[in-house]
Formats: C-alpha cells, structure tokens, sequence
C-alpha cells in the first residue's frame, strides 16, 4: 500500500519525508487499516512541549509564570470516505482537543491517512 502523495513534494512537505520512522508509522498504519477488525489503525506520540507566557497577576502579586503543555501527533488510517476529515476532526473537539495542525493524504487504494498535531491531551505524573 503507498501513499499517492508520498513522493510528490506535498507529502515531502507536510510530512517531513526525511524522517524515515514517520513514513514507517504511516506505511506500518495503512497496513493495519487493510484489516477490518483493527481499522481505524491509530498511532499517538508526544511531539514537543509548548510553552507560553502566562500571567498570573492579582492585586498583591504581579508574577509571570510560563506555562508548558505537550502537543501530541495523533495519525489515523482507515478507508477514504466522503466527509472523513470532518468526522475525525468533530471526535477529536469533542475530546477537548485544540487542532493546531492537520494533513490529510489519499493513497490510490481509497485509504485516508489523517495527521494531527493537538494540544489539550494533559499527561498524568504519577509518582
């Protein structure tokens, strides 16, 4: 299974081709997604962490604090359908996830792979 766009500048682009484990997930994902009994095939990983200015000023008090979240790649693949990215998109919001990013690509055998980059996914420190 490859991607239609996997070697046109626009997959090289969006994705980073250089990076030879994320065409790997991807090729790795489409194959998973061959299977009805595991479809949508999902893979999630931390990208970086963001960070921000927040201030956290009172009356008393005028501190600034910088503030860290992780943003996380989630990609998914699963067969092509009209509307996909929409449906895809709505289940992450309803998740309370904030896009930042989102590729989608098509391969020649009606499969969708959909990549998004997201804040709001908040990691549990156990200690």
């Amino acid at each position: 299974m490859v991607v239609k766009s996997e070697s046109s500048p626009r997959y090289a682009l969006d994705v980073n081709a250089e990076r030879v484990d994320d065409v790997v997930t991807h090729q790795r994902l489409l194959e998973e997604a061959r299977d009805p009994e595991r479809r949508p095939a999902l893979s999630v990983r931390v990208v970086q962490e963001f960070t921000h200015l927040c201030d956290m000023s009172d009356d008393t008090d005028h501190s600034v604090h910088l503030i860290s979240r992780p943003m996380h790649e989630i990609t998914f693949a699963t067969i092509d359908k009209p509307k996909l990215l929409s449906q895809l998109t709505c289940l992450l919001a309803e998740l309370g996830l904030d896009i930042q990013e989102a590729h989608a690509f098509s391969t020649i055998d009606d499969y969708s792979l959909d990549v998004f980059v997201v804040t709001g996914w908040h990691l549990e420190v156990h200690s």
